[in-house]
């Protein structure tokens, strides 16, 4: 009950609207990509979220950015971030790997990268 009134809460209290993202827009979370490329599920010019499998090799809730790439080369974006929300959905792969949904904020965009994710969000979201 108190996960549904504050998943709630932060939908109403959002500021910017998020939009839902097709295929070929993925986010990684630790320094390299070896360390795990994830589908986007939603993302606004505030923040993201997506979903990824934890396991032994984990990446820590206080990272200071994400790099966003598209199927396009030479597209990466690294992006200032604050993880704001790191749960777990109550699904298993294995015994030792859940999948957890992370939404990240947005620190101070500069305006190469404002343009570079509106370009992103035009391009690779789902209109309503």
């Amino acid at each position: 009950m108190k996960n549904m009134i504050t998943r709630l809460l932060t939908l109403r209290l959002r500021k910017r609207r998020r939009f839902r993202v097709k295929d070929g827009i993925y986010v990684v979370q630790g320094r390299y990509l070896s360390s795990g490329k994830n589908q986007i599920n939603d993302i606004s010019m505030g923040g993201l979220s997506f979903y990824y499998i934890e396991s032994a090799n984990r990446i820590s809730r206080d990272q200071q950015s994400v790099t966003l790439l598209t199927d396009t080369p030479n597209s990466a974006m690294q992006m200032p971030c604050k993880v704001v929300c790191d749960d777990s959905t109550g699904e298993l792969i294995f015994s030792n790997q859940s999948v957890k949904r992370r939404c990240v904020k947005f620190g101070r965009l500069n305006a190469e990268q404002k343009k570079q994710l509106k370009e992103l969000i035009k391009g690779f979201c789902l209109r309503p």
